[in-house]
């Protein structure tokens, strides 16, 4: 499994355990509600039971023998007797409502239970209180929301990787192809290009030999595709001042020729003054040569592609590409590998998804406009270099 499938995998069950905390909530609510509802019933039987208990204790003690009353003091309850408003004796830490039955008072729940007249030290009424908390409830729920979450995550992601393998094998073969491909590609090319070159020095340009030339280029622009995605996880990248101007020239002169098969125009809107950024060299190249062989691809005949360089600030600068073709259905979809929009235009697929990849690399952002009928733009920020550049 590569690293961009088990990023998916990963995140794909991470938003199914999401959805399925949704759900846990409202279970955990009723689970919540109920559970405190037992505890309240629970309380109160203590409670009643603790009345009883020191009833009994009252009931046992003979007022003619002459010892002393010592009322029941717990760790757990707190108790008081009273006549009327009067207190007998009280360790409550509040004022109770003296009415029969089971009351609340902010943390504490207590019962009053209504005496014989006469028969307990002059009292009229006994109350038993003890401390009420929820947090055990909300402390089982919230573990148990976590333990399940956490345990269907990993049923989501095993079962995502199940149902992935099948893709994760249709992707291996095409990589596998495209590697058996490259080795297949180099040589014959090669050969095209530079006969096409000595051919055309000996004997000067015609539309044939362009035709062919144009074609080859293509071919190389695919096969520089392939060898950077081969190269791509073992070699070293590095940083280097670069004039955004300069490279965009360079690159939409190669693809003249390319264009003009469809009678397509590259305007180059540059600006006047040197735009240096930091970048890898073979980095940005890859990602002008895509964006200018999509806009291309995706061109209507006889039309035009503007290609652009300008800062936007003092900070950033902007690589612009336009084409005034068909536009894109779906520019959420456009960057992944092995998706096109429109079969009968060919290719693998591979171009925007390098590009998509090179952007995360070097830390570049993207928009994109496009209008179905009308063209789309490929907008690329870049943060600007304060080295100075090489001469090249």
């Amino acid at each position: 499994m590569t690293k961009h499938s088990k990023g998916y995998a990963f995140k794909f069950a991470f938003l199914f355990s999401v959805a399925s905390a949704v759900v846990f909530c409202a279970f955990i609510y009723f689970y919540i509600s109920l559970a405190k509802e037992v505890e309240e019933i629970r309380t109160e039987g203590e409670l009643y039971l603790q009345t009883k208990r020191i009833i009994d204790e009252m009931d046992g003690f003979d007022p003619k023998s002459g010892e002393k009353f010592y009322f029941p003091r717990y760790k757990t309850y707190k108790a008081g007797l009273f006549a009327g408003q009067k207190t007998v004796f009280s360790n409550l830490e509040f004022t109770p409502k003296l009415s029969q039955g089971y009351h609340t008072f902010m943390g504490k729940r207590y019962y009053v239970y209504e005496l014989a007249k006469g028969r307990y030290f002059g009292a009229d009424y006994l109350v038993v209180s003890k401390e009420f908390s929820t947090g055990e409830i909300y402390v089982r729920a919230l573990l148990f929301l976590l333990l399940s979450l956490s345990l269907l995550f990993f049923v989501y992601l095993y079962l995502i990787r199940m149902f992935e393998k099948p893709l994760q094998r249709v992707n291996e073969n095409l990589d596998r192809f495209i590697k058996d491909s490259i080795h297949e590609i180099n040589t014959p090319l090669s050969i095209i290009t530079t006969n096409v070159e000595l051919s055309t020095m000996k004997n000067g340009e015609d539309k044939y030999l362009s035709r062919i030339k144009a074609a080859a280029k293509s071919l190389s622009n695919l096969y520089n595709d392939m060898e950077y995605l081969i190269k791509e996880e073992r070699k070293i990248f590095s940083k280097e001042p670069i004039n955004l101007c300069s490279a965009m020239r360079e690159r939409g002169d190669y693809f003249v020729e390319i264009a003009s098969m469809k009678g397509i125009e590259i305007e180059q809107n540059l600006a006047d003054e040197d735009i240096a950024v930091l970048c890898d060299r073979t980095r940005l190249f890859r990602l002008i040569d895509n964006n200018i062989s999509n806009a291309i691809k995706y061109s209507n005949e006889n039309s035009k592609i503007i290609l652009s360089v300008y800062k936007k600030d003092d900070k950033k600068a902007i690589l612009s590409f336009r084409d005034f073709g068909i536009g894109i259905e779906n520019p959420d979809m456009i960057f992944e590998r092995y998706y096109r929009e429109e079969l009968s235009k060919g290719g693998f697929g591979l171009g925007l998804n390098i590009v998509r990849n090179i952007c995360k690399e070097e830390g570049i952002e993207v928009s994109i406009v496009s209008k179905i009928g009308e063209g789309s733009e490929f907008l690329y920020i870049l943060k600007l270099s304060h080295f100075e550049l090489s001469p090249k």
